[in-house]
């Protein structure tokens, strides 16, 4: 979703978890997105199921 002037919401900007050879820790990145989904959905819109 591209943002604009018509944009509204709260858009939150993670940090991404490195290794330490510079290689994106995708473990704990997964940990991060499942404490940022306690929150709330991260799913856009138009991809939530119709439930």
């Amino acid at each position: 979703m591209p943002l604009s002037y018509a944009s509204s919401g709260v858009f939150p900007i993670a940090p991404t978890p490195f290794l330490p050879s510079g290689e994106v820790d995708f473990a704990w990145a997964e940990k991060l997105f499942e404490f940022y989904g306690q929150f709330g959905d991260l799913a856009p819109r138009d991809r939530r199921s119709a439930s």
